[in-house]
Parts: structure tokens; sequence; C-alpha cells
């Protein structure tokens, strides 16, 4: 199976550029975000910034990272995205405004129209490790290895929709340890019937077959 990391671990940067793996390079969708002490920044405090990975895993994938700092306004990690972010799957973060929670957003947004497929609310434990997973239908979200919402939902799929990518909203949501990775959905068992023979015995065979249970009979 087919994976892909950013660690974020490099010199500071004006955009992401080359992934810590060497295996892609982030494309910017809508501004951009930056490598800032180790760690994934949205670029623009007063405005939506969103990156892409470039790179296509098969339709069965997901998507992770851990937030580090989240906002009002949120931040969203995606998979099955197509190239302008107008159709995926994403899971997104973000702060309320009482006590210092957090909604957790199962999401899909297809042509552009955003549709919420669940909403729950886990107790703060920052760094925040988010994931969201897309096995055919079957639509998955996970709040630090635990899983929070899921949804069954075809609208997303096909060869255009394999890429991954990462939302900040605006104010300056930073993240760390992004991964993505093929998901196997695992082989189907067949089950298999016995063949049975479909011969007729002949005069010498069915001779034979007596002369055996004379034979057997006798010891």
């Amino acid at each position: 199976m087919a994976s892909i990391q950013d660690t974020f671990n490099r010199d500071n940067s004006v955009g992401l550029g080359l992934s810590s793996d060497s295996q892609f390079t982030w494309v910017a969708v809508i501004n951009d975000w930056d490598v800032v002490l180790n760690q994934a920044k949205g670029q623009n405090a007063a405005a939506i910034n969103m990156v892409r990975t470039g790179f296509t895993l098969t339709n069965d994938q997901s998507a992770q990272f851990d937030v580090i700092t989240a906002t009002t306004s949120g931040v969203l990690i995606a998979c099955r995205f197509d190239v302008n972010g107008g159709n995926h799957y994403g899971y997104f973060v973000e702060n309320t405004t009482s006590g210092g929670g957090h909604d957790i957003i199962l999401s899909k947004r297809v042509n552009g129209t955003l549709t919420v497929l669940g909403t729950t609310s886990p107790t703060l434990a920052a760094p925040e490790t988010t994931k969201v997973e897309a096995i055919g239908t079957a639509i998955k979200s996970y709040y630090n290895g635990v899983q929070q919402s899921s949804a069954v939902d075809s609208d997303i799929t096909g060869r255009s929709v394999r890429e991954q990518a990462m939302r900040a909203g605006f104010g300056a949501a930073i993240v760390d340890n992004f991964s993505a990775t093929d998901v196997a959905s695992g082989p189907t068992e067949t089950a298999v019937t016995p063949r049975r023979g479909t011969g007729t015995l002949t005069g010498p065979a069915i001779y034979g077959l007596l002369l055996a249970c004379i034979q057997f009979f006798r010891l």
C-alpha cells in the first residue's frame, strides 16, 4: 500500500515545499501554508489557506494530522480531494466560544456545496490527532484514535478525487505530522463448494468394487 507523510521538520519557509519523505511537493490551492518551527501554519491569518499534496492514492484512503492550534474558523484535513477543492471528504476541527471546547465535524463538499455528515464535541486533548477515512461508501472520522462519526455516502469517488489536503480558516491554525495512506478494504472470502463426481461406473469398475468389499469383510 502506498503512503506519504510530512513531519515539517525542516527550515522555516514560505510555502511548504517538498515533503519530509521527499515523495511529494505541496501545491497551493487558496493562499498557502508555511513551515514555522518544524510545524505547518496557515500563511494568511485573515483568509482561508488551503494546500493539496498533488499525490494520488487509491479510492480507499485516509489522511490525518495533529492539530496543535485550532481557531474559531477551524482547520480541516481532507481526503478524496480534487485539484480545486470543490469535492472532498473532510474532518473539521474548530474552537468553540465556551470554555475552549472543540466541535469536530465530518463533512463532504460536492461541487462546492458543503454538507455536514456528523458532529461531536470531544474533550480537548492537544495535540489532537484528527483523521478522515473513506473506504468504499463508508466515511469515518477519528479523534485521537477513537472513531467519532460515520456515514454512508457515494457522492465522491473516481480517479479525479484521489488527493489529500489541509485547509485553515481565518486565524493562525497550526498542525504537525501529516500522513495519508491507501486503506485495504480486506479480501473477500469466497465459499468453495466441493466438487462431486458426475461419471457413471462401468461394468468392470462395479465388479472390482464388489471384489474389494468381499475382501474387506473377509479380514
